[in-house]
């Protein structure tokens, strides 16, 4: 009887046992819910999705042990797989299957696929995350349905189309994130029924149209962010009073009309406000203040920069609490309040009142807070301040301070980034300023220093960028700076410096091995390296391989003999190379790196045939110059150069008697000529007036036009046909060339052209008129700059002659495309011209010609106006100030033969600045000159003419 009741005891076991086995494998419909979901992940790094399966079931059949859900009551009531890197094209109206989940997290994966409407039947859900993923479509209406969901955010996708109405129907909706995508259209009025929001993100995508009304009655609402989109219209002052609000951005938009900023509104700010960011829009008006009434009381960052504000700028007593204020690119006048830089007056730590009309000198700079000064591109003037308090970013490049660097002696040793560039600063660089521990980058380019280079220079143990280039400096290179551990950036260029390159000191005296080379190779960091323009001489060292870092490396415009050392093939970086204007012999190295996409090495004396690597560069990398050297299937000399032998043989042919009468016949004709010019041209001077009064005369004399020269790319399509040219041109020259046939704006050009190497400081480049030599006069920096050619993003040295007079035989079309809204500013000198920016953003454009000073375009306006725009290249004038007071003095020249200024853009980067004037189409002042039809008398009498009007 006990075998029995043992054996059926042991049967209940084994029944419930196996029962309980079953019903654990039983899944749920939300557990096939989230199986059919890994269906659709082919990427799941982690391994978190893929290790889901039915044997971690438990007894009710909700997979609580699976990663990322959370079940209550046998459901799924939250699903977390953020940040798992997981990939796929899944469903989301699955989800819909899931009658009680509350929370769906997907962020910051590379999820795809549409939003379905079905997901408007998730009656319990809370909370929505589905940011940073590569969703796309449209949201559909039905997303209203969610009438419990407190926190929405599809921010960071790919979804189009407009904003639903039907968003205004989430009554429960707190937190609603729709940024960084392509939405369009209009904010939603219903926007305003979400009366309980805190946060709502609409910034980074293309909205357009006004801010709905009520969105001021958001009594809860603690953030608002609609920057970077193109909204329009003005800004009601009842929008500054949202009493919670702590953080507004309404930066980067069309906002138009007169800043809010009365006394009223003032005060409501200083209850909660913390961030204010209108920048990058179109307000206007002053920027007042009762010095009586404490302004900004928690107010920490106040940015209105990049918009058209006038006036003073107020003394700003009682900012307490402000530590960010950003009033550049406006228009302010006057003097820089010494409130924003003294002690105990303000908690700024940064100030940039950059870009606008400032003057006066600089007062000392107390404050102890104070740790970021932009005041770059203004009128200031004086020497430079005494003291700099804790500044550790001073940037004051663009002025026109004048005096010496000695007072650098007495400044703290927290500086970090120093740009002075682009002033009047004289004097020697000092030697006693070994305070700088923690200099990072020193920008003294353009001014006018002399004397050699500092000792203490090599010293500085952080220094990145160094950039002297543009002064007088001589003397010799210092070996420190080669040899420094952390210089990655040394641009010397046009200076006066002497003697080699001093590499090869850095070496052992007697390298035996490889591994001698070990103690420079760690030192060497350099990546951008500019020594163009100045004496340097000898041979280019072979250690110069040895800078493995090196990316950009511009010799051009020295006196370097001998061969380009093989030891360039070792620069696995390089990607831009300037030898050109030297004295370099001998063949071009077979194996120079094939990441270079931009070479110069004309006129040289290279001999040979250019190595096949190399024969993707255009000619004009090659030639003028190194006559000796062959480019591949070029049908005629590219330089200019007879063939040696067949002028050889034809001259064997001549008699002595032949070549003694030719000779003599050609000096006796030179004799007629000399002296027949030297009689009209006294007969001119003592006539002059008398021929300007002359209509006759002036009938002779043609408008000057641009259509003198091409495009130097021009070259690529054809041989070089220019056999007059004798003196050295460098012109940037690239792999990728964007001329093509298709007509688009010569605006666009700000982009496409702006080319300055990353380590390089920027320079601020200035005007030309109806000659760019003459009309900068004193604002032109040293003939010799770094320039970009249209569409390579070069950074090769330009060429020393004024124009290019070569014309092709077919014209010139470059393609570019327009950028999305000028920043800067258009002025327009002639009444009688209207145009806005915008309008010549999108004018279609030709290219007319290229000189050292800028490219012509030949622009068409809407209204079929025609307008030659003339951009100028970066480096040509020292400020705004110059660059103004020049055009306005251009463009009141009224003269018959003589085209004036209509306008000029100023734009807020160095590279942006346009000189605007009539387009001329009876052809270029020198065809006119040298046709074959123009009498000596008359170009004596133009050429008077032109000088006379220029200078006086």
């Amino acid at each position: 009887m006990d075998r029995m009741k043992t054996f059926t005891l042991m049967g209940i076991a084994a029944f419930v046992f196996c029962f309980g086995l079953g019903m654990a494998q039983v899944l749920s419909e939300d557990a096939l819910v989230l199986l059919e979901f890994k269906k659709g992940i082919h990427k799941d790094p982690l391994g978190h999705v893929s290790s889901w399966d039915e044997k971690s079931v438990v007894l009710n059949g909700c997979p609580t042990s699976w990663y990322g859900v959370v079940c209550s009551d046998g459901f799924i009531t939250g699903i977390d797989l953020s940040s798992l890197n997981i990939a796929g094209e899944i469903n989301l109206g699955i989800f819909s299957k899931l009658k009680r989940l509350q929370n769906l997290s997907l962020f910051n994966n590379s999820l795809t696929g549409n939003l379905s409407a079905e997901l408007g039947t998730l009656g319990s859900i809370q909370y929505i995350d589905l940011s940073d993923n590569l969703f796309y479509g449209s949201i559909p209406g039905e997303i209203g349905n969610l009438q419990n969901l407190q926190n929405l955010s599809f921010a960071g996708n790919k979804f189009t189309g407009i904003i639903p109405d039907s968003v205004g129907a989430m009554s429960s909706l707190l937190n609603l994130d729709l940024s960084r995508n392509s939405l369009n259209g209009q904010m939603p009025t219903t926007l305003s029924k979400l009366q309980d929001l805190v946060s709502l993100n609409l910034s980074l995508n293309k909205l357009s149209g006004g801010i709905p009304a009520g969105v001021e009655k958001f009594l809860n609402l603690k953030n608002l962010d609609l920057h970077q989109n193109q909204l329009s219209g003005q800004i009601e002052s009842s929008l500054m009073l949202l009493m919670s609000a702590e953080y507004i951005d309404l930066s980067c938009n069309l906002f138009s009309g007169q800043l809010p900023w009365k006394m009223q509104i003032i005060a409501s700010l200083t209850q909660s406000l913390r961030y204010l960011n209108l920048s990058n829009n179109r307000f206007t008006g002053l920027l007042q203040s009762d010095d009586s009434i404490p302004l900004f009381d928690s107010l920490k960052v106040l940015d209105i920069s990049s918009n058209q504000l006038t006036g003073e700028l107020p003394a700003f007593h009682f900012v307490y609490a402000l530590e960010v204020l950003r009033l550049s690119n406006n228009r302010f006048s006057g003097f820089v309040p010494f409130t924003l830089l003294a002690q105990d007056s303000s908690v700024l730590v940064e100030l940039d009142l950059s870009h606008n009309n400032l003057s006066g000198p600089l007062g000392v700079i107390t404050s102890t807070t104070l740790r970021i000064l932009n005041i770059s591109s203004n009128s200031l003037s004086g020497p430079l301040p005494s003291k700099t308090g804790t500044c550790a970013v001073m940037d004051l490049s663009n002025n026109v301070f004048t005096g010496d660097l000695s007072v650098l002696q007495t400044w703290g040793n927290s500086m970090q980034v120093l740009d002075l560039s682009c002033n009047q600063i004289t004097g020697s660089v000092p030697n006693e300023t070994s305070q700088f521990l923690r200099l990072t980058h020193l920008n003294l380019s353009h001014n006018a220093l002399v004397g050699p280079l500092p000792s203490i220079l090599g010293t500085y143990p952080k220094l990145n960028v160094l950039d002297l280039s543009f002064n007088h400096l001589s003397g010799f290179l210092l070996t420190s700076l080669f040899s420094s551990s952390t210089l990655s950036g040394l641009h010397l260029a046009s200076n006066r410096f002497t003697g080699t390159i001093p590499l090869q000191t850095m070496l052992p005296v007697s390298p035996a091995s490889s591994s001698a080379y070990t103690p420079y190779l760690q030192y060497s960091r350099l990546e951008s390296l500019d020594l163009s323009s100045n004496q340097l001489n000898g041979s280019i060292p072979v250690e110069i391989g040895f800078l493995e870092s090196l990316r950009e490396l511009n010799l051009h415009g020295n006196n370097f003999l001998r061969s380009i050392p093989s030891e360039i093939s070792k620069l696995g970086n390089l990607s831009y190379l300037d030898l050109s204007v030297n004295h370099l012999t001998g063949h071009i190295p077979p194996n120079l790196p094939n990441s270079l996409k931009e070479l110069n090495l004309s006129y040289n004396n290279l001999l040979g045939t250019v190595p096949q690597n190399l024969r993707r560069f255009p000619e004009l990398s090659f030639h003028p110059g190194n006559v000796q050297l062959i480019f591949p299937h070029i049908a005629s000399p590219s330089n200019g150069v007879p063939n040696r032998e067949s002028n050889g043989s034809h001259a064997e042919g001549l008699k002595p008697g032949h070549k003694a009468l030719i000779i003599g016949g050609c000096a006796a004709g030179a004799a007629i000529l000399i002296a027949l010019a030297l009689f009209l041209h006294h007969r001119r001077v003592s006539n002059s007036q008398d021929l300007l009064e002359n209509p006759e005369y002036n009938k002779q004399v043609t408008r000057a036009d641009d259509n003198k020269g091409s495009t130097s790319s021009a070259r690529h399509f054809d041989s070089y046909k220019n056999a007059d040219c004798t003196e050295p041109v460098s012109v940037s020259l690239s792999v990728d060339d964007p001329i093509a046939s298709k007509k688009e704006s010569p605006v666009a050009a700000l982009k496409a052209f702006s080319s300055e190497p990353a380590l390089r400081w920027p320079s601020d480049v200035k005007l030309e008129g109806v000659d760019s030599a003459k009309l900068i006069g004193s604002a032109l920096s040293p003939p010799k700059i770094k320039w970009s050619s249209p569409g390579s993003n070069s950074h090769l040295s330009s060429s020393p002659r004024s124009e290019d007079s070569f014309t092709p035989d077919h014209p010139v079309i470059l393609k570019v495309r327009s950028p999305d809204r000028l920043a800067g500013e258009l002025y327009i000198l002639d009444q009688n011209l209207v145009l806005t920016a915008e309008e010549l953003s999108r004018a279609p454009a030709e290219v007319l010609g290229r000189s050292s000073h800028g490219t012509s375009y030949k622009a068409t306006l809407d209204n079929g106006h025609l307008l030659r725009v003339k951009w100028l290249r970066e480096g040509l004038a020292k400020c705004r100030k110059d660059f103004t007071r020049e055009a306005k003095k251009f463009g009141n020249i009224k003269h018959p033969n003589i085209i004036s200024l209509r306008g000029y853009y100023w734009g807020p980067s160095e590279h942006e600045k346009l000189i605007l004037s009539d387009f001329m189409s009876s052809g270029s002042l020198v065809s006119h000159m040298y046709g074959l039809y123009f009498l000596v008398c008359s170009r004596l009498s133009t050429t008077i003419d032109i000088k006379h009007y220029i200078t006086g």
